[in-house]
């Protein structure tokens, strides 16, 4: 059954109610409906059928969730590439995909009219006014003029729960591109695990940094405010703005990444702003400090704020509360305990290993990845593998210690990354740390608090001792981050940036 009817579902009973606020614009479910609707109409007329494969180019927005919304009424697949993926692994995705044709605001008409896949694809739509491209082949679908039809539809949705409603291609932390199949039934699952783990219900006010989240609100028949980020550039915001639309829309659930959460409570700490409205804070997509989610208590006062752990193939896996976490102690980041749906074992390496039924059954044409992270047991349980290092407490709580791809071997034996890096950052004068390889020694690669040489000596000595695993301390004015959501360490440009022979800092 097509997950749209779970958006349909908050349209029948909350007609009337807000379902996106974007800047002074607020539109209802209702309103949201309609607009969904009057796109099948001009997506029907152009061809678009079951199964097809259509890129979406469109930033977040009330034009981006319409557009989902006529998608889905008509069983097409939703396509998503990172606007930031190289153009080279672009191109991979493309190839691999075949998408039929590709829908694109002025934004991503831009960003397709660089890559020669992207002039490839037969379709090229327009979102909204097209005449400015039609030089260039794109036609325009959008337009103020709605076609003629009823506000409830005489649409039909007959996807099955097995068929493909959303293809992601995300780089992840290896590099290489993979296609993550959701279907409708997995979409179905993961909003019932989402929606209980966020605390959300008809009368929350979101704002979710992660697209995909708003889905899972407008399923929920919550409200979604839409945050005035970037997905491209998750920590280059006005941090003014973002407050200024919490206070204004009085919002009570946020969820973003820990780069983005960091320049929030910044902001809010040099001013003395406390936000009494906001009763859920999650944060995940790359290690969260403890630091951070005392910062963020202060300043959220309301709320007992969230480490969420995940990925894109299995969201959530699990997630623990600031309240419990600054309570226990151990080696590496504590992301809680599995949600109830998630099965977790720790396979060979300390690998965390997943089932259940919200993880993502498969890649898009892709045998060689899942050779690598699937695992079928024999009575027809699928396993994936996270790729991320672990251990399990006596109280099941998971303890993250490193990825497979971290690991360093050096003449002692091989050492974990995170448990060092947060003895480093227990440091006051360490704002991040990170470690990894040089030859057969571990380094320590330190972002300072604040850039004093004059320091480092004294500062060295100490991180040294309280880090025996490590053999080298550098100091950096920047750890290079993954370019999602700028809070995972780029441990590949570290290690180039650090081989054997650079000069020390």
């Amino acid at each position: 059954m097509s997950c749209i009817r779970l958006f349909q579902e908050s349209v029948r009973k909350y007609p009337a109610r807000p379902a996106l606020l974007e800047g002074s614009r607020v539109t209802t479910f209702g309103e949201l409906a309609k607009l969904g609707e009057d796109h099948a109409r001009r997506l029907a007329k152009a061809g678009v059928k079951n199964g097809d494969r259509i890129v979406v180019l469109i930033p977040m927005s009330v034009d981006l969730y319409a557009w989902i919304v006529g998608l889905l009424l008509l069983d097409a697949t939703i396509l998503f590439i990172e606007p930031w993926m190289p153009l080279p692994l672009l191109t991979k995705c493309l190839e691999k995909a075949k998408p039929r044709a590709v829908l694109a605001s002025p934004l991503g008409i831009a960003l397709a009219q660089k890559s020669p896949a992207f002039r490839a694809i037969p379709q090229k739509w327009a979102s909204g006014l097209a005449w400015p491209f039609r030089i260039f082949g794109w036609k325009g679908l959008g337009g103020p003029e709605a076609p003629q039809g009823s506000a409830t539809g005489g649409f039909a949705p007959s996807a099955g729960g097995d068929d493909e409603a959303v293809l992601t291609f995300t780089t992840g932390s290896s590099g290489t591109p993979k296609g993550v199949v959701r279907t409708h039934s997995l979409l179905e699952v993961q909003h019932e695990i989402l929606t209980r783990s966020l605390h959300l219900g008809p009368d929350s006010v979101c704002l979710h940094v992660f697209a995909n989240f708003i889905l899972n609100n407008l399923a929920a028949g919550a409200a979604s405010v839409i945050p005035p980020i970037r997905a491209s550039e998750p920590t280059r915001f006005s941090a003014a703005k973002i407050v200024a639309s919490i206070r204004e829309a009085r919002v009570t659930s946020i969820v973003c990444p820990p780069a983005s959460l960091d320049r929030m409570v910044t902001w809010c700490e040099a001013r003395g702003v406390k936000l009494e409205t906001v009763r859920s804070l999650g944060t995940g997509g790359g290690p969260v400090p403890d630091s951070l989610l005392a910062r963020a208590a202060a300043v959220f006062p309301s709320c007992d704020p969230e480490v969420l752990y995940g990925s894109s193939e299995v969201e959530p896996v699990s997630h623990i509360a600031w309240s419990e976490l600054k309570a226990v102690s151990g080696e590496g980041a504590c992301v809680g305990r599995p949600v109830g749906e998630a099965k977790v074992r720790i396979g060979e390496h300390g690998e965390v290993i997943v089932s259940g039924p919200h993880v993502s059954p498969r890649y898009f044409q892709d045998p060689e990845a899942m050779a690598a992270t699937k695992i079928a047991d024999p009575d027809g349980t699928l396993w994936h593998r996270m790729g991320d290092l672990a251990r399990l407490d006596e109280s099941g709580r998971l303890w993250l210690t490193g990825r497979l791809h971290t690991i360093i071997q050096t003449a002692q034996g091989p050492v974990l990354p995170l448990p060092v890096e947060r003895a480093l950052e227990n440091n006051g004068a360490v704002a991040a740390a990170a470690v990894v390889g040089s030859g057969d020694r571990a380094l320590a690669i330190i972002e300072p608090r604040r850039w004093r040489p004059e320091s480092f000596a004294t500062w060295r000595a100490e991180l040294l001792g309280a880090a025996p695993a490590v053999a080298e301390v550098r100091f950096v004015r920047a750890i290079p981050r993954d370019s999602r959501h700028r809070s995972k360490i780029d441990y590949t440009r570290l290690r180039a940036m650090f081989a054997p022979h650079k000069a020390p800092v």
